[in-house]
């Protein structure tokens, strides 16, 4: 009895919903004409209970739909019409929306181009014909394009009232001469550029405030921007902002695209500009296989009121992006649009970059459906996103994705962010007001069979945290990495599935999911790390070394690879070994020696250049490390300068340990400033004190016993960890060559549990008099064995031969002394050679006698260097693919 209660209720109260809820339904901006109009409606509330639509024109039924959009056509000219969109339940209730009052317009004159002289052969220059056939259209008229391949420059719609038919066959082709193509004024990713006009221009940006209206062009055919070819030529000629769009509607009202292909653009294919009413129909986008780039299917920018329904979009970048613009004109007048009421519907995205809300925002958006959508194959799934700009002002808000289809993308499956294509920031570099909100996004039920990386991930800011973001019936079958929830407030997860992930929880407060959602992935950690608090990236990077390792091969880098080299020293983020190789490193050594030290205020530019450059190396995925030629914290002095018992001066109890602390507290206040990309604390090897039983640091073994050199790395280690709460620091232990022998190797060895990665640095033993490979190997494999045995992994942490007088220095001597002892082998996760400076080097430049033997060396299997594009950061999640 009371299930049957509950049943009862539960279809009252969908009777209740069913009844009391709008369609909104209203008529296509532009899609009003002398014999038709497109109706559209939104979906109600209790949509899923409702089987179908029925329209009605003047009280008669002319056809029903299962979509939210139907075209009406048999109208008679310059005729009032009463149309009526109905909702039909499953037990054929119907219940009638508001009714439209509409009047078709008048019989239209046409204007058939080739009474002007076109030649639809592809051969003929058609520009002149068929603007005088536009410029003579009459209100209300239509230029008529028969099938054929027309040859043209750019074509102007300045005007109201005109419909241009391309009928199907016909293509408007652009010629390849830029002198057919004048510069226009328009917007590029919010910059104000002259840019090559297109084959045809709706409208004009900076025109005086004259808008123009009731334009539709239609008819089945195609418009060819060329930028297979032209692209290129736009971009050499005067810059990559300067390419035209594929068809630019700017400052337009009541606009429809109907059934047409836009085609092989120059950049951005479909571009409303500061429009009122735009609607794409039955349209194919297509940018994708021309050899573009930044060929974004349809932008709607600044514009209100726009609808992309019923089309196939093939695209090179995203095939959505929702932007908007803020700036003053020519006239001094602020120039400030919101772009909102974006509705897409039923499309079908083959390939490209994803669909995107945001990026270039500065005056917000709001209002923004995707629904019954079908994603084939993206870059990047779903995405919300903004960047730390100083640009708070226009939020972006209620944005909704409903009933879509994912069955394959690259990057993520959802992705909401403040970090788009921003590799560092510094916290407090804004306050909350120069950021912008994102706000009540909605998700409801998605499917997605394939994503690459993180299912879902939000990710705010401190100072701006993304906030109530709603998930409901979402799955995602399969994905490669985590769940991600940085810096966000009011975050519900209703019936998710993502199957067995863990989650990350970064400051993320009021998180809700429901039981029937899925439960993070156990997290059973197999490594004893010096810090058992370190960060979820630290503990995944050492796990992916241990696989390098395992795996019989070695990372490759280098010290301050990308800050400078043989004869340059430059901000450009490229390497010697990029320069002379194409491909970049994959570790990547840096120094704290300006940071931390008393002098550190006279280096201060150099610390935001090898900052900055971290940053850079750890978006493109790299392993990063920092070690410290300290300053003597007693006379100030370098590294260099011993003196007598500095060690001891400087632990606790010492008449300097106070000098010593300040240097560690700047390591961490700089510590703190390493926010990489998607806001992450960057992992870091920290070696310090490294060749310390050399003679040649204050911190040498002739200088302190090994008791107190003990006492120095572990107070080390300690107040790093302990006193200043850095968690995202492995712990490297390397000694120069002064062993052969575990035992030697310990003797200065602080303790297992202070000690993340068995390392050394060896030049000597690599020395171009030394041919004796032994003296090199024996010490390798004392650190690979202790690596081993420990459960640690083992690194050359510095090597090289300045000048390279070996020609063959890189496979004849260091491969060899690695793998060369096939009865004693020897594993190492990564390989660091010292830095090329303006006045020497350690890996070759162009034509240098060893360059052969460096590329041989690098395109070595065993040998690994960055992987192309790896946004993802491929060592810093588990379950990553590294065999």
């Amino acid at each position: 009895m009371k299930k049957y209660i509950v049943l009862v209720t539960l279809l009252w109260l969908s009777v209740c919903a069913y009844s009391t809820s709008s369609l909104r339904s209203r008529i296509l901006p532009g899609t009003l004409t002398s014999t038709e109009a497109i109706v559209f409606w939104e979906f109600p509330s209790d949509y899923q209970v409702i089987k179908q639509y029925n329209i009605r024109v003047n009280g008669e039924q002319v056809g029903n739909t299962t979509q939210n959009s139907f075209r009406i056509t048999n109208l008679t000219p310059d005729t009032d019409y009463k149309v009526t969109v109905c909702a039909v339940s499953a037990r054929n209730k119907e219940r009638a929306d508001e009714v439209i009052l509409l009047r078709t317009t008048p019989s239209p004159q046409i204007f058939d181009v080739t009474k002007y002289g076109a030649k639809g052969d592809g051969k003929t220059i058609n520009t002149k014909a068929i603007q005088q056939a536009i410029d003579e259209c009459t209100p209300y008229g239509e230029v008529y394009i028969p099938a054929g391949e027309y040859m043209t420059g750019a074509l102007f719609i300045l005007k109201d009232n005109i419909s241009l038919h391309i009928a199907e066959g016909a293509t408007l082709k652009a010629i390849h001469n830029l002198a057919h193509f004048p510069l226009v004024k328009s917007r590029y990713e919010g910059n104000g550029v002259d840019a090559f006009a297109s084959v045809l221009n709706l409208g004009k940006l900076n025109n005086k405030d004259k808008r123009y209206t009731n334009i539709r062009v239609y008819g089945g055919g195609t418009i060819d921007n060329q930028g297979s070819v032209l692209a290129k030529q736009q971009t050499e000629n005067l810059s990559r902002m300067s390419r035209s769009r594929g068809l630019p509607i700017i400052n337009c009202d009541n606009v429809s695209i109907d059934n047409i292909t836009i085609t092989n653009p120059c950049t951005w294919n479909v571009h409303p500009l500061l429009c009122n009413g735009v609607t794409t129909y039955e349209c194919n986008i297509l940018s994708s296989g021309f050899g573009l780039s930044n060929a974004d299917g349809w932008d709607p920018d600044s514009s209100a009121d726009c609808y992309l329904l019923n089309s196939v979009l093939d695209g090179q970048d995203d095939n959505i992006a929702v932007k908007s613009v803020h700036y003053i004109d020519e006239d001094g007048k602020e120039i400030k649009k919101t772009c909102e009421n974006i509705y897409v519907s039923f499309c079908r995205f083959v390939r490209g970059g994803g669909i995107c809300v945001g990026v270039e925002l500065p005056a917000g958006v709001r209002n923004v459906w995707f629904t019954n959508c079908l994603i084939e194959s993206s870059d990047r799934g779903f995405m919300i996103c903004s960047r730390q700009n100083g640009q708070g002002i226009g939020a972006i808000e209620n944005i909704h994705f409903r009933d879509m289809e994912v069955k394959q993308t690259g990057d993520w499956g959802i992705n909401i962010n403040l970090w788009y294509w921003i590799n560092s920031y510094k916290p407090n570099s804004f306050t909350s007001a120069d950021i912008r909100e994102i706000k009540d996004i909605y998700f409801e039920n998605i499917h997605i069979a394939k994503a690459l990386g993180n299912p879902i991930q939000i990710l705010g800011l401190a100072e701006q945290p993304i906030k109530n973001v709603h998930f409901k019936n979402v799955t995602v079958d399969q994905a490669q990495y985590d769940v991600l929830l940085r810096h966000c407030d009011h975050i519900t997860f209703e019936k998710v599935d993502v199957g067995d992930r863990y989650w990350l929880y970064d400051h993320a407060e009021n998180v809700v999911c429901d039981k029937q959602t899925s439960r993070p992935l156990e997290f059973n950690y197999p490594y004893k790390l010096v810090d058992k608090d370190a960060t979820f990236r630290v503990k995944a990077l050492y796990e992916n070394l241990h696989k390098v390792m395992d795996s019989g091969r070695f990372i490759f880098g280098a010290q301050d690879a990308t800050a400078s080299g043989y004869g340059w020293c430059d901000d450009s983020g490229k390497s010697d070994i990029e320069r002379i190789s194409g491909k970049k490193p994959q570790f990547y050594s840096w120094d704290f020696m300006n940071i931390a030290t008393p002098h550190a205020k006279h280096h201060l530019q150099d610390t935001e250049k090898v900052r900055r450059l971290t940053c850079q190396a750890f978006y493109e995925g790299g392993v990063i490390s920092y070690c410290w030629h300290a300053a003597n914290p007693v006379t100030g002095g370098s590294f260099y300068e011993t003196g007598d018992s500095i060690v001891k001066k400087i632990l606790p109890g010492g008449a300097y340990h106070k000098n010593f602390t300040d240097m560690l507290d700047q390591v961490a206040e700089y510590n703190k400033t390493l926010i990489g990309k998607d806001g992450e604390q960057i992992p870091v090897i920290f070696r310090p004190w490294h060749e310390f039983d050399g003679d040649w640091f204050w911190w040498g073994k002739k200088y302190c016993s090994a008791e107190e050199f003990k006492q120095l790395y572990r107070f080390t280690v300690t107040y790093l960890r302990d006193k200043c709460h850095i968690r995202n620091f492995l712990y490297a232990f390397s000694p120069d060559i002064n062993f052969t022998s575990e035992e030697k190797y310990l003797e200065r060895y602080p303790g297992d549990e202070y000690v993340d990665i068995i390392a050394m640095d060896n030049y000597w033993n690599f020395r171009y008099e030394e041919k004796d490979l032994d003296a090199a190997h024996i010490r390798l494999k004392v650190l690979s064995d202790y690596a081993i045995k420990t459960g640690k992994i083992a690194a050359l942490s510095e090597t090289g031969q300045g000048g390279i007088d070996d020609p063959n220095w890189f496979t004849d001597r260091l491969l060899k002394s690695i793998y060369g002892y096939p009865g004693e082998p020897v594993k190492l996760a990564y390989v660091a050679v010292w830095r090329n400076s303006v006045q020497g080097f350690f890996t070759p430049y162009k034509g240098h006698p060893a360059t052969d033997d460096f590329l041989k060396f690098i395109n070595d299997p065993r040998v690994i260097t960055s992987s192309p594009y790896d946004w993802l950061g491929m060592y810093y999640h588990f379950n990553s693919p590294i065999k």
